[in-house]
């Protein structure tokens, strides 16, 4: 009995592997000598042409079994899809809708015919770049899917015959390796650059509700808003669950962070698209990710701060929402509020410490310069290492010209303030520094020069202050004193000594400077300012490379600006020199 049973065993396992072999022979034929990529690619790319408006070309498209084992899949290998959406005839940038390097698609066909249901267990993106461009009109390079006539598709369904629907999509795995996506929006004046973009997603999509875990990290991110450079140099890391309400039209953010450059923040909000504003209803907040002044401390940039180990109390806040419509040349208002309260720090290795720190700070940004957008400093509150900051500012009309108020009385002891921070060691500071200043100005006159219409009061005084940043070849001393009218124009007296300062690009000396600075006639707003500067200075050294040096012995200046003779907005600089010594080199 039993070597009977052996027998039929032995059997039935040399069948089940002969017919294993022959089904794995079948397929390894089918594979290599008649579904092979030099048949398939013509006909891929000839179906996608003709029911997209666009061209699809691609290097290969090939069956796999073997190597997605136990399933079959598709791998599609450097591909190019062209846009026809804006122009049908000459090629411009803004029609490569989309290029890679391989896409790999591992589905389970059985589930739709079945059960209508899209199972994907498994997409793979390398290597693609993608340029979304929406031109002035409104049109866009994506709108790619052709017009169907709803009779017709209707006609070609036999009477009797249930039209199949989706019912639920499953998405065991999305992977996105080396992304770059570029979106080029001309109707709202919107450029963005996301480079080296990396994403894992997981989804479970029904007819009424559905719910994504995606993991997306980019190495940097560009922003440009009507010609403003907003954001650059910005890596970014997003890990969250949505949710998506399709009766409600709906996406939701649940247990969102984010991490920008190393600082990490909590996401939460929703998303929705309103059709009466034809827009995207945006409602987001965000908020420091375990806030305290160690996670602030550590923001500051390496380059500058190293992260150490350090004892931290206090309460921080750091805030902020995004809300508003996006779309229809419609952007949401962005706001930031960062509070500190009764906070103080202490480094374990080094002998000084933050003794009291308090900080007030709103910001709005609406670029739709619907809403004011400004910067509010309310204040700004510092104590410790023999160091007393009291700081307060506020810039208005942020998008338009900006008005900046600043106002300080600090005394600082920058040698004992660097042995309170962990400064990076090719960093050091010294001296000690003196102010109760009062400022207030536009910006245009900054960028115009027209310095006459700077509004300042006050005092500022630098006792043997030095900065040096041995890795960049930086460095700068000097004693000074700088003492202001306080009228409703620009008027100082200044006094400098032995300053000298080194960098790569400049190397200056001078023993010692004094000056004073008259304004003349600021009431005419179409002229610039007529701004009369007095110079007495003993031996001025100056370099620039290799291409500029010049020496100025004992001598007396005066140094004129006034508006321009063609243009009362622009300014003219005339200089009147007495020296009882002068030498000057250009280039050879």
């Amino acid at each position: 009995m039993k070597r009977k049973l052996k027998k039929t065993l032995k059997i039935t396992a040399t069948v089940l592997l002969t017919l294993v072999l022959v089904i794995a022979g079948g397929i390894a034929l089918a594979l290599h000598f008649v579904f092979t990529p030099e048949k398939i690619t013509p006909v891929v790319n000839r179906l996608a042409s003709q029911n997209l408006h666009a061209r699809l070309d691609m290097g290969g498209v090939e069956l796999t079994f073997f190597s997605t084992f136990p399933r079959f899949g598709v791998k599609l290998t450097n591909g190019t899809l062209v846009s026809h959406a804006l122009r049908d005839t000459l090629w411009q940038r803004a029609d490569t809708l989309l290029s890679f390097k391989k896409i790999l698609l591992v589905a389970n066909p059985i589930d739709y015919l079945e059960h209508q249901k899209i199972s994907i267990h498994r997409l793979v993106l390398d290597s693609t770049d993608v340029y979304a461009y929406k031109d002035g009109n409104g049109q866009a390079n994506w709108d790619i899917l052709l017009a169907t006539d709803g009779n017709t598709a209707q006609d070609t369904i036999p009477a009797g015959t249930a039209r199949k629907t989706v019912n639920e999509i499953d998405i065991r795995n999305i992977v996105l390796r080396h992304c770059n996506v570029t979106f080029d929006d001309r109707e709202t004046h919107v450029f963005a650059n996301l480079w080296d973009s990396n994403l894992h997603l997981k989804a479970n999509l029904h007819k009424g509700h559905s719910r994504l875990a995606l993991d997306w990290q980019n190495k940097n991110v560009l922003f440009w808003q009507e010609g403003e450079l907003l954001a650059n140099r910005l890596s970014t890391h997003l890990r969250t669950d949505i949710e998506l309400d399709r009766s409600q039209k709906t996406l939701s953010l649940h247990n969102a962070q984010t991490d920008m450059n190393g600082v990490a923040m909590d996401l939460q909000g929703t998303l929705r698209r309103d059709t009466a504003e034809r827009a995207l209803d945006v409602n987001l907040a965000y908020s420091l990710h375990a806030p305290s002044l160690e996670t602030v401390l550590h923001m500051i940039p390496e380059s500058i701060l190293k992260k150490e180990k350090v004892d931290a109390q206090g309460e921080v806040k750091v805030e902020g929402t995004i809300q508003g419509f996006y779309g229809q040349k419609r952007l949401p208002t962005a706001t930031l509020k960062v509070e500190i309260d009764k906070a103080s720090a202490h480094y374990a290795r080094l002998p000084y410490g933050i003794d009291s720190l308090r900080a007030n700070f709103f910001g709005q940004v609406d670029l739709m310069k619907q809403k004011p957008s400004y910067l509010d400093l309310k204040i700004f509150r510092f104590k410790g290492a023999h160091t007393d900051i009291l700081a307060d500012a506020k810039v208005t009309d942020l998008l338009g010209d900006p008005y900046i108020a600043f106002h300080t009385q600090s005394t600082i002891d920058l040698t004992t303030l660097a042995q309170t921070l962990p400064l990076n060691d090719s960093v050091h500071i010294g001296g000690k520094l003196d102010a109760d200043l009062r400022m207030r100005c536009r910006l245009s006159s900054l960028l115009h020069k027209d310095l006459g219409r700077i509004h300042a009061g006050g005092r500022l005084a630098l006792t043997g202050m030095f900065l040096r940043d041995e890795r960049k070849d930086f460095q700068f001393s000097s004693d000074a004193s700088l003492l202001f009218a306080g009228n409703e124009w620009l008027g100082a007296r200044a006094e400098i000594n032995g300053l000298t300062l080194q960098s790569p690009r400049m190397n200056a000396a001078l023993d010692s400077l004094k000056a004073t600075v008259k304004t003349t006639n600021p009431q005419d707003t179409t002229r610039i300012a007529h701004v009369e500067c007095t110079l007495a200075m003993k031996r001025l050294q100056a370099s620039m490379g290799d291409s500029l040096k010049t020496f100025c012995g004992a001598g007396t200046a005066t140094v004129k600006l006034q508006s321009s003779k063609r243009d009362p907005s622009k300014p003219r600089v005339s200089l009147s020199l007495e020296t009882d010594t002068l030498f000057c080199r250009m280039g050879n």
